[in-house]
């Protein structure tokens, strides 16, 4: 089936995952076309790139493409489960899930190019969803920390 639509900020395009597999349609109609294997589509703000999750060896990694499938980057590199990225508003930064460190999973930042990877929630926490706020100085993020699923914001630094 299809699922976890996401539209292009210019609202051109709707991204979209189906059987495991990133693709993107025109919003006016016609025909869709994959972009690649992955899930948890996020535009940035300017249209121009769209962020994803993917499996490479095993493990799930971030990656952002062009919408024409150039350009194909990956941004985590870590090895670990990666996941639910998204950009801030002024798309200079990602935060998304992760269990890099080791620490359970947690919502991390890193720079549009993948640099700086920074946890920015608790340590062996469930944390995940990650939503920045409009102005970009807060991170939402769904967490299972207390055993029930509640919603949270974070402050985060300038970076």
């Amino acid at each position: 089936g299809e699922g976890e639509p996401c539209w292009s900020p210019d609202g051109s395009w709707i991204g979209f995952a189906r059987s495991d597999e990133v693709w993107i349609v025109p919003a006016a109609g016609g025909a869709s076309r994959r972009l690649a294997a992955g899930k948890n589509c996020s535009w940035s703000p300017d249209s121009k790139r769209i962020l994803f999750a993917a499996e490479n060896a095993g493990m799930q990694e971030v990656y952002s493409s062009r919408p024409d499938g150039g350009d194909f980057l990956c941004l985590t590199r870590n090895g670990r489960a990666n996941g639910y990225p998204e950009w801030s508003r002024d798309g200079l930064h990602v935060a998304f899930n992760s269990n890099q460190d080791g620490n359970g999973f947690g919502v991390f930042v890193m720079g549009a190019d993948g640099a700086t990877q920074m946890r920015i929630t608790g340590r062996n926490t469930f944390d995940e969803h990650p939503s920045w706020s409009p102005d970009g100085r807060w991170v939402a993020f769904s967490s299972q920390r207390d055993g029930n699923g509640e919603i949270y914001k974070i402050a985060v630094r300038s970076f």
